[in-house]
């Protein structure tokens, strides 16, 4: 089936719409509220800063070649894989293709994961892997009904993302910082640790490449998209790295990582915005996964191909989720948001140099 058919199932959306927004959703989210004070406390303000732009920096040059590219080729379905292809051929798309798929299968895990902590901080007694299993039977039936609800859900909840930032950025001053009892700090960790764990907050980029195949005019949309989105998302990292070390201490800082709700102005807006985030960040990595995994499968790059690029009536890469499904289900086996996080860097790390 063409690149049109499968992305009928979506309508054309706009630079904001279908790129800007989906890639803000994904990257202020788990990571900024739950691990950035983490990272402040364990590597310092001035290590935490360096971490943050160094991440950036990689996934800005990545931002820039697959735009340099995306104004170059005929854009078709499938995101950096359908971009890459055409540029150097099916055999280099297929080596970006797969380990992004899988990258992308990971981050919906990793989403997943921070929801439950965030669930956890509500109601302690809840055991994590219950909250974790329910959040993605419940994302996995979201995306499996329809993508467009997915999509457009986004608009609302970006708007709570917006409000649960101001709300920690407004609340804090003039703390003092508390002192956790000895023996209850973790210890440090390395840079290079601190960096992997960290890494994923900047990766959000390709999920609005995937949706190349939905855009009205992809060639615009995907550079100006992609570059906006690592702007804001970069400012938003850096100044809430600058509030956490000015509100709480170092060891404060590393004991509890949802400083950012218990130091905010209003606290469950933050909540509230988390879980949102978080929810639908996940969703929308399960929404580009299968459209990339169908993009490849037609072209016969991975196994059993011609099953999985089939669509259903409305033009949804149904067999596609449904393997993204059971790849970020086996994913959730790692047991953590800080396991599934050096997973992810690592795929993602992989991704970027062969597109750079």
């Amino acid at each position: 089936m063409d690149d049109r058919t499968r992305s009928a199932a979506l309508p054309a959306f706009d630079t904001f719409a279908g790129v800007t927004r989906p890639v803000l959703l994904t990257t202020l989210g788990a990571l900024l509220f739950l691990r950035e004070g983490w990272l402040v406390g364990n590597s310092g303000l001035l290590g935490a800063i360096a971490i943050i732009v160094s991440a950036y920096v990689i996934t800005g040059t990545t931002a820039l070649s697959v735009s340099s590219l995306s104004t170059n080729v005929r854009i078709q379905a499938g995101g950096a894989f359908a971009i890459i292809a055409q540029a150097l051929g099916l055999e280099a798309g297929g080596a970006i293709g797969i380990p992004l798929f899988i990258a992308q299968c990971a981050s919906a895990a990793l989403y997943l994961f921070a929801f439950g902590e965030v669930w956890l901080h509500l109601f302690p007694a809840h055991p994590i892997g219950a909250v974790v299993l329910g959040a993605f039977a419940a994302v996995s039936f979201l995306t499996h009904r329809s993508a467009t609800v997915a999509f457009r859900a986004q608009g609302p909840l970006l708007v709570l993302v917006g409000l649960a930032i101001v709300s920690v950025w407004t609340g804090g001053w003039g703390s003092v910082p508390a002192l956790p009892e000895p023996g209850t700090v973790p210890s440090r960790v390395s840079l290079r640790e601190a960096f992997s764990v960290f890494f994923p907050a900047a990766t959000g980029l390709m999920v609005g490449v995937g949706m190349s195949g939905s855009l009205r005019d992809p060639k615009q949309s995907i550079p100006r998209g992609i570059l906006t989105a690592w702007c804001v998302s970069l400012a938003v990292y850096l100044i809430s790295a600058i509030w956490c070390s000015a509100v709480a201490s170092p060891d404060q800082l590393l004991v509890e990582k949802t400083i950012m709700i218990s130091k905010a102005s209003v606290g469950h807006a933050v909540v509230v915005g988390v879980l949102c985030s978080t929810f639908m960040a996940a969703a929308s990595n399960l929404v580009a996964a299968p459209r990339l995994l169908a993009a490849m499968a037609e072209k016969r790059v991975v196994p059993f191909g011609e099953w999985i690029s089939t669509t259903d009536d409305g033009g949804e890469p149904k067999r596609a989720l449904w393997v993204a499904m059971v790849v970020s289900g086996l994913c959730l086996m790692s047991g953590s948001l800080d396991q599934i996080a050096q997973i992810v860097t690592a795929l993602f790390v992989l991704t970027y140099l062969a597109i750079n």
